[in-house]
């Protein structure tokens, strides 16, 4: 289940890098939400290895 969330993200990842370059998105703006997700993935990691 974590591999199938992990691959998610990073093809989030991926699309968000490739659309916010198209919709000429600011830089500290595609960060900010560079750092969500970093953020959301080691939330979920910490919780896969708890339970």
């Amino acid at each position: 289940m974590s591999c199938v969330l992990a691959c998610v993200l990073v093809c989030a990842q991926t699309d968000f890098r490739r659309f916010s370059g198209m919709l000429h998105i600011p830089a500290s703006a595609q960060q900010k939400a560079m750092d969500y997700i970093s953020a959301l993935e080691q939330v979920w990691s910490h919780s896969a290895t708890a339970v």
